[in-house]
């Protein structure tokens, strides 16, 4: 993703939300996994986790008791939606097409957090640093 002019910096938040996110799913829930970072004193780091595209649409969301990451942290939230879906199990390129469709098989297409991801890679593809990133993390810019 650095080809789409995200820095090294939010890079490392990038690739913390998304383990600290997947071991929330694990264990059982993402906002309690949100509240341990915040309780080690990473608010920023908690929000990115805490809304992740879908969380909210399973119950297991902020409902308010995480502000939505705003400037550099939202930005990190963005890339992070993009890389669920260009990224497939083993770390590989997948377009966003496959890689929502590698989501549904895995939870189902009526799955809430399916439901989810399709509309926020659908808002994400609107704005052109969306589309820059989802162009530079494609197979085809490997």
């Amino acid at each position: 993703m650095n080809d789409a002019g995200i820095g090294q910096p939010a890079r490392r938040w990038i690739l913390a939300a998304a383990w600290l996110h997947d071991l929330g799913l694990a264990a059982g829930g993402v906002r309690a996994t949100a509240r341990a970072v915040r309780r080690a004193g990473h608010e920023e780091l908690a929000r990115i986790v805490a809304h992740q595209v879908g969380a909210e649409a399973e119950g297991d969301g902020p409902a308010g008791e995480f502000p939505r990451p705003t400037g550099a942290s939202r930005r990190a939230l963005d890339a992070l939606d993009i890389a669920i879906v260009t990224t497939d199990q083993t770390g590989g390129r997948v377009t966003p097409r496959e890689g929502v469709a590698a989501v549904a098989a895995a939870r189902g297409a009526g799955d809430p957090r399916v439901r989810a991801l399709v509309v926020r890679i659908a808002e994400l593809a609107q704005s052109p640093e969306g589309q820059a990133w989802m162009r530079a993390a494609s197979p085809a810019a490997a």
